[in-house]
């Protein structure tokens, strides 16, 4: 194997291992991290039943949104009504 093709070996190697992703140039895709403070890292999970689901569903593509986006718009006006 030549000196190129083992260097992309090792390369996709490490991606694999440490989550990182990175096209044939060496750049990351995806979008850049956001500061600390602004970035959605903490994961929050409700229970739905089916019924309530299909309604945020349905209120989601009505506004053409992803129902966790819908989700996100409505805990944002909760906590900023009450500041």
């Amino acid at each position: 194997m030549d000196e190129l093709a083992h260097g992309k070996e090792n390369r996709v190697a490490e991606q694999k291992i440490s989550g990182n992703k990175e096209n044939d140039r060496g750049s990351q895709f995806g979008r850049p991290p956001l500061q600390p403070g602004r970035a959605r890292s903490e994961r929050v999970v409700s229970f739905v039943t089916p019924a309530e689901l299909e309604a945020l569903r349905a209120f989601a593509n009505r506004r053409g949104l992803s129902v966790s986006a819908v989700i996100y718009g409505i805990l944002r006006m909760s906590l900023d009504a009450k500041e």
